[in-house]
């Protein structure tokens, strides 16, 4: 019988029976928790994987990768990141049936797995007193072909929200009749009080600087407020945007709580400022010191929004007062969560560091040579280059080694904004997922085919 663990997760993991994990034990096997991988071990020099379909394979010389396989956070991405795509040696050895095996193909198991449609289910608020019934859409994942032009909107419009419903018709009404911007501003401001007094229940609110925004700036704002207060349990009290009050240099939002009192802060910049941050870390990415995170092309204004936001869910240096005083920590289940994440991110980060370093030191009997004009160190050995690259694959950002509060922040902001996370910040976002998504706007999405 397939024991499947259910979990907010795309792809539902397997757990093996005792006397499968003994046949494998005895294989010599050591067993792992996934959906695509089913076991693996070293044989001399090579690497050897069981899938959940049986099926056995032997990578050559690839027996070195064994223990960053079993740290990746997913097995089934690992071995197709850095065992298919680049093309590493390997052959099928056999199979070694179980009793969990699955029926799929070599073929469809071995392969990354290609959603082709998405079911969203959106749950009415009182549906228990009103009788209305959930609202479920199907909708064709468009994959794009080498001649197809990426399009501006997408086709068919998703459901909205009442919210969300403001935003979109003022805005295609603003665009369509050219109101000045004065009145444009006048009535975002207008609309973004609403939404964040109704979905956040904020009782005092605040747009300053209104000369020096632009209304597009600040409309990326007010929909990323919008959909992130529509998705998750937020509680703010005061929210201040487009100024942040007593704000180092440098500083583009804040999230403060004093007297219980929580308040949010937003600067509002322009794209064009965004623009030129994220070709500034992109260039810091090769020496794992890009400062913030790297983002989809034209999300840069809603990192901000998006990393304050997940202040809101908890703050890990007033917890730690809590705990000194011995008074109760809210969701503190979850604050322990969240440092666990951490503490395998920086654990994993320290063991590649030190690997990528004998490897380098070997490759140079000891005389390992000084970084180049650049001030980058170029990695010569080939052994320290995978090394690297897992280290740029895991790495987040160098403010997300500040502290928990700003790794989770940064990870959260970069699994919402980034089609190439981190898989720890992966991590992070399943489990602020798991605690404050909301149960009454429950946004449940899955596959139901694949290509």
């Amino acid at each position: 019988m397939l024991n499947v663990v259910q979990e907010k997760r795309e792809y539902q993991r397997i757990l093996p029976s005792d006397k499968s994990i003994d046949i494998l034990e005895s294989n010599g096997l050591e067993w792992v928790f996934s959906s695509n991988v089913s076991a693996a071990t070293v044989r001399g020099k090579d690497l050897i994987i069981r899938f959940h379909n049986g099926s056995m394979y032997s990578y050559s010389n690839s027996g070195k990768l064994f223990e960053r396989l079993m740290g990746a956070a997913s097995k089934g991405k690992w071995v197709w990141r850095f065992l298919r795509r680049p093309n590493k040696p390997y052959s099928k050895i056999g199979s070694l049936p179980l009793a969990e095996d699955t029926d799929e193909s070599d073929q469809d198991i071995i392969k990354p797995r290609i959603p082709t449609h998405e079911v969203s289910v959106i749950v009415p608020k009182d549906y228990m007193l009103t009788g209305e019934l959930p609202q479920i859409r199907i909708v064709p994942i468009k994959r794009l072909g080498a001649d197809d032009v990426i399009p501006t909107h997408i086709a068919g419009k998703p459901i909205l929200t009442m919210k969300d419903q403001v935003f979109d018709d003022m805005f295609e009404k603003l665009l369509a009749d050219g109101v000045k911007k004065t009145e444009d501003m006048a009535r975002l401001e207008v609309s973004l009080e609403e939404v964040l007094k109704n979905n956040a229940g904020v009782t005092k609110y605040g747009l300053f600087n209104k000369k020096k925004m632009n209304p597009k700036d600040l409309e990326v704002t007010a929909n990323a407020i919008t959909k992130l207060t529509n998705e998750y349990n937020v509680k703010i009290d005061n929210a201040v945007i487009g100024y942040v009050h007593n704000a180092p240099p440098g500083t583009y939002g804040r999230t403060t709580r004093e007297n219980g009192k929580m308040t949010y802060s937003v600067l509002v910049k322009p794209a064009a400022f965004w623009e030129k941050k994220q070709k500034a870390w992109a260039e810091d990415k090769y020496n794992l010191d890009n400062f913030g995170i790297l983002l989809d092309e034209n999300k840069g204004g809603e990192y901000v929004v998006t990393h304050e936001m997940a202040h809101t869910f908890h703050n890990f240096e007033e917890a730690k007062w809590f705990k000194k005083h011995k008074l109760p920590i809210e969701n503190e289940q979850f604050g322990k969560e969240i440092i666990k994440i951490q503490k395998d991110y920086v654990k994993r980060q320290k063991l590649l560091k030190d690997k990528r370093w004998e490897a380098e030191n070997k490759y140079f009997n000891g005389k390992i040579p000084s970084a180049n004009k650049a001030g980058e160190f170029v990695w010569n050995s080939p052994e320290a280059i995978e090394y690297h690259n897992e280290l740029q694959d895991i790495n987040i950002s160098r403010y997300a080694m500040s502290n928990t509060d700003e790794f989770m922040a940064e990870a959260f902001t970069e699994a919402k904004l980034s089609s190439n996370p981190s898989p720890y910040s992966v991590e992070v976002l399943e489990t602020i997922d798991m605690y404050f998504k909301k149960e009454w706007l429950y946004d449940i999405r899955w596959t139901l085919f694949y290509d």
